[in-house]
């Protein structure tokens, strides 16, 4: 029965997503720059991709787009890429800064990050789709149910097996004060991150069905 309603909340969450827009309307903030441009067309690109290598998510491509958008909107992430590009921002109202090599330099450095950046938000939100929404477990279900952070869920998504209270301490090399009712994991993300460089790994502490303790092991 618990389980059942667990999937059950799971299941209005990912209707809720199907309500909302795929694409923000938001218009762009820096139009003369490809932030915006590159962050939905890799958002776009890469649920496509995902699709043709699970086609039984077909119908679920508004939902996961959502999802992307919801956890970082169009405009969040263009004031986020500009974060150290004060060129770049003082452009947008000063048109003869375009033209010269320092801004210039610093476009050609920042649509690198946008990128790698934009590719990382989506795989992410991937990762949780798929895990909460289409291919829920015993495990995970419950966890996802008691989360509403971003970070926890994805943590959740990459959870791969239960362990000893032993082996986290052994492995992490964590002091973290435990309680008889905390539940540890050992949690890697997918082989696409790795490769991608921004893999991680580790173990991790749930008490009462909620993130407590996140020893990172490994990252890339």
């Amino acid at each position: 029965m618990y389980l059942r309603s667990v999937v059950f909340v799971l299941v209005f969450q990912a209707i809720a997503l199907d309500g909302s827009l795929a694409e923000t309307s938001e218009s762009d903030l820096y139009p003369e720059l490809v932030i915006a441009e590159d962050y939905r067309h890799v958002a776009n690109l890469m649920t496509d991709t995902a699709i043709e290598k699970n086609p039984e998510l077909a119908d679920h491509k508004n939902r996961m787009l959502s999802l992307i958008f919801s956890w970082m909107s169009v405009n969040s992430f263009e004031r986020e890429m500009l974060t150290d590009y004060e060129l770049l921002k003082k452009g947008h109202t000063d048109y003869s800064l375009r033209s010269t090599p320092a801004y210039q330099q610093e476009r050609a450095r920042c649509d690198y990050v946008t990128r790698n950046m934009a590719i990382m938000v989506a795989a992410h939100a991937h990762d949780v789709y798929i895990r909460k929404f289409f291919k829920a477990d015993d495990v995970t279900a419950p966890l996802f149910a008691l989360s509403n952070e971003p970070e926890t869920d994805l943590i959740i998504s990459w959870i791969k097996h239960s362990v000893s209270e032993t082996e986290f301490r052994e492995r992490s090399g964590h002091r973290f004060t435990t309680k008889p009712d905390d539940r540890f994991f050992f949690y890697e993300s997918p082989p696409f991150s790795w490769s991608a460089m921004f893999g991680r790994a580790g173990y991790v502490v749930f008490r009462d069905g909620k993130l407590v303790e996140n020893a990172v092991t490994l990252m890339n």
